[in-house]
């Protein structure tokens, strides 16, 4: 195995990945811009693993983020805009993602895939920072999990889809939203707790007639608790094929058609 650190540097217009760690390697990335690489900004694959804080990827040709293959990756307060998907976790691989701003992707700000497992957005930290993720478009969907795979999504701010602002498919298990400190829990804490799932359009876009708030199909799980869903054109929640949802407390869902 290596370790590499990078710091303070720009790596741009390079013919495949931006930057790649692969069979055990391990990367520290601190105050770097990623800028426009054909293949992915970054890849970690193999049983890698990678620390990524307050980072910047624009335009990369491919995934900003692709871990793949056993890897695991911390990334925090980073700016990751542009490509076909934002964050790619896949193959058994594992991702915890706090306070990034995650925008304009073909098909997804997020994506785990293939038994892969992922924490999205967290509560506030000890200087009251929000540590959910900004996700918006313009995408087809906000944050899609499938392949048996499970995910925690906490004080999330998902908007700008087509499609589906969050997707959970085959044999997937899902916690959207929270339920903790239910004796001092006030209504005006929701954003905290709860993620935001807001279909409407934005200015000079248009969205499906069948968009969907929260979609969960082909025998998956989910639980919702404190999140508000609103402005989709299709629906707010949809469960279909020997899926299940569980419906907590606090959930606000309106203006749907």
């Amino acid at each position: 195995s290596s370790d590499l650190w990078i710091e303070k540097t720009d790596v741009q217009n390079n013919s495949q990945n931006g930057i790649q760690v692969f069979n055990s390697g391990h990367i520290y990335l601190r105050d770097d811009t990623l800028l426009t690489n054909n293949g992915n900004g970054l890849s970690l694959g193999r049983n890698s693993s990678g620390s990524i804080k307050n980072i910047e990827i624009q335009s990369s040709e491919k995934n900003a983020l692709q871990i793949d293959k056993g890897s695991s990756v911390w990334i925090e307060n980073s700016i990751i805009n542009g490509g076909k998907t934002g964050i790619r976790v896949a193959n058994n691989s594992e991702a915890h993602m706090y306070g990034n701003m995650i925008s304009n992707f073909t098909y997804s700000g997020i994506q785990v895939e293939d038994g892969s497992v992922a924490t999205i957005g967290g509560n506030k930290d000890s200087d009251g920072n929000s540590r959910g993720n900004t996700i918006t478009g313009t995408s087809e969907k906000g944050i899609y999990i499938s392949s048996n795979s499970e995910a925690e999504l906490f004080a999330n701010d998902i908007s700008g889809y087509s499609k589906t602002g969050i997707e959970v498919i085959r044999n997937s298990s899902v916690r959207i939203g929270a339920d903790w400190d239910q004796d001092t829990y006030s209504t005006i804490q929701r954003p905290e707790y709860g993620n935001t799932i807001n279909g409407a359009e934005l200015t000079g876009e248009s969205v499906e007639d069948w968009q969907t708030g929260i979609q969960v199909s082909e025998s998956s799980t989910i639980e919702l608790h404190r999140n508000l869903i609103e402005n989709n054109s299709g629906g707010g929640i949809k469960v279909s094929e020997n899926s299940v949802l569980e419906l907590g407390g606090g959930n606000i869902i309106q203006d749907n058609r």
